[in-house]
């Protein structure tokens, strides 16, 4: 497979066109609503530099959450990489890599689990509640908190 090939060459791969640009703006809206909620409230966004900034969220707060953990593409790409039985256990923004589920608290309400596609449930490794919180940051990941932000 190309994609893995990629990834162990050179750190990085993608698949263009994907998803069409209006997908992409939707899912830059979410993003940068998240972010400037966690910039807001303590604990919700770790520093990593000057103006730089990771924030962990819930998949509910990214309409595009499902089509990109479905993606045949994606599907394929983590299957190759990460073997049958990989786990998404974090969504963020700027990540280098997912540490421990039990760090992260990623979360989804019901029906939004319930809605989400067969290959999706399968791999999402997150607690089902009835009403989500903001996600607080419990760790520092050895790398990623560069000075203030």
């Amino acid at each position: 497979m190309q994609a893995y090939d990629e990834i162990y060459r050179d750190g990085i791969t993608a698949c263009r066109g994907a998803f069409p640009v209006e997908w992409a703006d939707r899912m830059r809206e979410d993003m940068d609503a998240a972010l400037a909620e966690a910039l807001a409230r303590p604990g919700g966004a770790v520093g990593r530099g000057p103006n730089r900034h990771y924030v962990e969220i819930h998949p509910e707060q990214l309409r595009g959450f499902a089509d990109l953990a479905s993606h045949p593409w994606v599907t394929a790409v983590c299957e190759a990489v990460l073997g049958p039985r990989y786990q998404i256990v974090e969504l963020g923004f700027d990540v280098p890599g997912a540490g421990n589920d039990e760090r992260h608290a990623m979360a989804v309400i019901r029906d939004y689990h319930a809605a989400l596609p067969a290959v999706v449930r399968d791999h999402l490794t997150c607690a089902v509640v009835g009403t989500l919180v903001p996600i607080e940051q419990k760790h520092t990941i050895e790398g990623l908190v560069m000075g203030d932000a």
